[in-house]
């Protein structure tokens, strides 16, 4: 029977005898191995999947864009997120450096305690000083009102203790310049915050509540 040679294949002449002996060993020509030369991505976090019969691999890494995709070597090698073997050179491209102005609303640079947004470049040095001294509408403070009420009651009705209260109070609220002396309001979220023990009365009560400020929680 005569041998065919692969599609593709360098090496038409399989029908010499060198060639018969390699194929008799299972040894392709090194011309023909698809695995020979290729660099082995190493990664904890990349799923390896047989897709109708075409090997793919996914990335499983939570803090990446690339989350849920299926990634290519060549963008696996670029990952800043991949261990380095001893093997590998520096010259991976590195996380940029954010160009940010100083702010106090930034919660571990991951997104704003005031409007919520993530921490871009665009973002931040587009926001003006004064978004923190923004006061609510009525209708921020309607829907604040609720879904705190509504957190609150999905989690069982948890509640701080008077003494915890009235510690978040005196050294938080009762000193800030936010919060409204006439009617116990906080100007930001337009809740009451009080030493009352009465929970849908006083936000501080409810131990599902945190300031949206991040001044306490």
């Amino acid at each position: 029977m005569q041998r065919v040679p692969d599609e593709g294949c360098r090496f038409p002449d399989l029908q010499t005898p060198k060639h018969k002996r390699l194929a008799d060993r299972h040894i392709l020509p090194e011309p023909c191995n698809p695995l020979r030369g290729r660099k082995v991505v190493n990664c904890p976090k990349r799923q390896r999947e047989n897709y109708k019969g075409v090997i793919q691999h996914r990335c499983l890494h939570p803090t990446l864009s690339t989350l849920g995709q299926v990634v290519s070597d060549q963008t696996c090698t670029a990952c800043p997120m991949r261990p380095q073997t001893q093997a590998e050179t520096c010259s991976l491209p590195q996380l940029p450096v954010l160009n940010l102005p100083p702010c106090e609303w930034r919660f571990n640079n991951k997104h704003c305690t005031v409007t919520g947004l993530p921490i871009t470049e665009k973002i931040c040095n587009g926001c003006s000083q004064e978004t923190a001294r923004q006061e609510a509408t009525m209708g921020d403070k309607m829907k604040n009102y609720y879904g705190a009420i509504r957190r609150w009651v999905a989690s069982g009705m948890p509640v701080r203790s008077d003494s915890e209260v009235k510690a978040i109070f005196d050294d938080h609220c009762s000193k800030c310049e936010l919060r409204d002396p006439a009617t116990n309001g906080c100007k930001n979220c337009g809740c009451i915050v009080s030493t009352s023990s009465v929970p849908l009365g006083n936000k501080i009560k409810m131990k599902t509540e945190v300031c949206p400020l991040g001044r306490w929680s």
